[in-house]
């Protein structure tokens, strides 16, 4: 699967085990109907933890981050900036509400730095046009994580759909902060397409078909 596909794989792969102390649970969720809900539920945060995992990782290596990044805080940004949604289309302060929430799940071994950090990712998160700067790096890798998954919208839309709508709707390049990003669109819908089909077997866990697919497509070891 892997090498029918080309996008940049960060030379340090990420681990299955070092990603899996940030799965989502249920409980987090507003309802068991949304935790389980295909578009905004822990399947698409676990694939914006992946794609926020391996962009981070890139942008590192390639020595363009500036120093000093909280990768903690976007890892924890991204498998919490939906949970609490309460509808698929516009959920007016999901962000702020997630937020003002956050703190009362995370380890305590974190520093308050990093907690600040994740509240303001997750307020900004409601914002869907980040403007990339040196203050706000953490906030743009995670949109862009972000606007990577919109591809899954694009497979829902109806086939006459005009193109100006699946723009606005799905994946834009356009869009997106890091020329990095961009270079990560097959690999988003890779990973979107085989996790949502393995998911289709093993229903009740779709954290690990998440994993498992990112681990077949080589970008987790």
């Amino acid at each position: 699967m892997n090498q029918q596909i080309s996008y940049p794989r960060p030379r340090a792969l990420p681990s299955i085990i070092s990603l899996m102390q940030y799965e989502p649970q249920k409980s987090w969720f507003v309802s068991e109907d949304r935790a389980k809900n295909t578009v905004h539920g822990i399947g698409h945060l676990a694939r914006v933890l992946v794609l926020q995992e391996i962009l981070t990782r890139l942008l590192v290596e390639s020595g363009t981050s500036p120093q000093g990044l909280n990768q903690e805080a976007i890892r924890w940004a991204a498998v919490t900036h939906d949970v609490k949604r309460i509808s698929d289309f516009r959920s007016y302060n999901h962000g702020t509400v997630a937020a003002e929430w956050v703190a009362t799940i995370l380890p305590n071994t974190l520093t308050q730095k990093t907690i600040t950090k994740i509240k303001e990712i997750l307020k900004s998160h409601e914002n869907f046009e980040t403007i990339l700067s040196e203050n706000n790096y953490e906030n743009a890798i995670l949109n862009d994580a972000d606007k990577l998954e919109r591809c899954r919208l694009e497979n829902m839309l109806p086939t006459y759909t005009p193109e100006i709508i699946k723009r606005k709707v799905g994946l834009d390049p356009k869009r997106l902060n890091f020329p990095l990003s961009k270079s990560l669109i097959s690999l988003a819908q890779a990973l979107q397409k085989s996790s949502q089909f393995e998911q289709k077997t093993y229903t009740t866990q779709p954290f690990y078909c998440v994993m498992l697919t990112a681990k077949q497509l080589g970008i987790l070891a």
